[in-house]
């Protein structure tokens, strides 16, 4: 069995696995939030996000996820919360009506789409002037050859964007405005985790290679908001 980078976040049950953690959330909702809003989580993993949304905002918020282990930790996380709504669901084909949510969140997980269809599928079911927010990998510069194929092997990613590739695909699907804003190294990032009883240490071999990566790639390699308006 190939056990992915995917796979490994869900199996050790890590919140706030994205740049940031955390921090990074509480500056997303702080800049979007409104009253009543309806908010898409798009790729909740264990349900970090949701909960904070649900318990510091007046907001509906649904999250979807793939992935079946954070989808039972998640459900475990926000029991309790009635102004949220979470199943299993895929970023290229949303289970949604048109105009259906006043914000789209995706915090590192659209990278790991097709985005064409993940960015036509959040363009379609955002109401007008709605707002999507992506917090996504970036290429500082164009990657070698060989350095993009090592990357895109390990994460099992299409591709690695650039911050103007990024900007340009988000033009491309018709949204507009778009602000790109760095990940602060002052970010509070505070990463939970659930463990599983019993995790076979090919898990924590994947992990270890992916701090490795991490180091190797670190003047490469680094994460952008982008905040954009349909």
């Amino acid at each position: 069995m190939t056990i992915t980078y995917t796979d490994m976040i869900a199996m050790f049950g890590i919140g706030g696995a994205h740049p940031g953690g955390l921090g990074i959330t509480k500056q997303i909702i702080k800049k979007v939030n409104k009253e009543n809003l309806n908010v898409l989580d798009v790729g909740c993993g264990t349900g970090q996000t949701l909960l904070y949304f649900a318990t510091h905002t007046g907001g509906h918020i649904t999250g979807i996820d793939l992935n079946p282990v954070m989808l039972a930790k998640a459900r475990e996380r926000i029991k309790g919360q009635p102004n949220i709504k979470l199943l299993k669901a895929n970023a290229e084909a949303l289970p949604f009506k048109d105009n259906a949510f006043d914000v789209v969140i995706s915090e590192s997980v659209t990278t790991f789409t097709n985005i064409n269809k993940s960015l036509r599928e959040y363009m379609r079911v955002l109401k007008h002037k709605g707002i999507l927010v992506l917090l996504e990998m970036t290429s500082n510069q164009t990657l070698s050859h060989d350095a993009m194929e090592e990357i895109k092997q390990f994460y099992q990613v299409p591709s690695v964007f650039t911050e103007q590739e990024w900007i340009d695909n988000l033009a491309a699907i018709g949204f507009k405005n778009v602000i790109v804003e760095p990940i602060s190294s002052q970010s509070e990032a505070v990463i939970d985790f659930d463990l599983n009883e019993s995790i076979n240490p090919s898990y924590f071999n994947l992990m270890a290679n992916h701090y490795s990566l991490t180091e190797k790639y670190k003047d490469s390699l680094s994460a952008r908001l982008y905040y954009c308006e349909k």
